[in-house]
């Protein structure tokens, strides 16, 4: 079985997905599986996917629909999920692999974010403890905070965590991750490693940018939360 999965969902990404391709490409971590879940691109992205030799399925249109297919695509122990748009330092997956392997108990590991612009600039860095030091917290401890703090825990791309069953509300809209990150900390503990090892691209035309522009934000928001909640509840009861 490969160590790593790392499973890229898309749609209409043509401008960045050669990009994050590469990116993994050129980790020092090998023993790596690389899976584009095209969810209905209109543009070239298939097209620039297939020419990397990689492994490609047809996902489905929508945030939770498309990384519900990208799931169940994979087949390695760890999972990490790298936005289309996103790319990863050469040491990542080495790294954050390693922390699973050293810690069974750990069910999910982040890093900070290294924010990037469209040409891949680094701007800012989010996340750095201020001390530099590593954290390992229990998965409640984790939950509490990011149900207080929201996603300190960062976008999909900054973390690795291990293949297992995650179920998913049919209403769930936009805050898939957050969702995710809680049912792990229902199965155990929680690592952040000191080291800003995933470049999140800031753009016009990213996904979150679109999502605040719904009108029904705010209630979609609502109750995403709720359903969050309602997963820490259970698992603290």
């Amino acid at each position: 079985m490969t160590k790593v999965s790392v499973v890229i969902p898309v749609l209409n990404g043509e401008k960045y997905i050669g990009r994050a391709i590469e990116s993994v490409l050129k980790q020092d971590y090998k023993d790596i599986e690389l899976v584009v879940c095209n969810g209905g691109s209109t543009d070239k992205t298939q097209e620039i996917a297939e020419g990397y030799g990689i492994k490609i399925v047809q996902g489905k249109l929508g945030i939770m629909p498309n990384w519900k297919e990208a799931l169940k695509a994979v087949t390695g122990s760890y999972v990490k999920m790298l936005c289309h748009d996103d790319t990863l330092r050469e040491d990542c997956i080495r790294e954050q692999a390693s922390i699973l392997d050293k810690h069974p108990e750990v069910s999910l590991v982040s890093c900070p974010r290294q924010y990037i612009d469209k040409d891949d600039n680094k701007t800012s860095v989010l996340g750095m403890p201020p001390d530099g030091v590593d954290i390992l917290c229990s998965g409640q401890e984790a939950a509490e905070v990011m149900l207080f703090h929201g996603n300190v825990i960062g976008e999909t791309t900054c973390t690795m965590f291990r293949n297992t069953h995650l179920a998913f509300p049919h209403d769930l809209n936009w805050l898939v991750d957050m969702y995710m990150w809680m049912q792990l900390f229902s199965r155990g503990s929680y690592y952040y490693i000191a080291k800003p090892m995933a470049n999140i691209r800031q753009h016009p035309e990213q996904d979150s940018y679109r999502v605040l522009k719904d009108p029904h934000y705010h209630e979609k928001e609502a109750s995403d939360k709720n359903h969050i909640r309602r997963v820490y509840e259970r698992f603290v009861k």
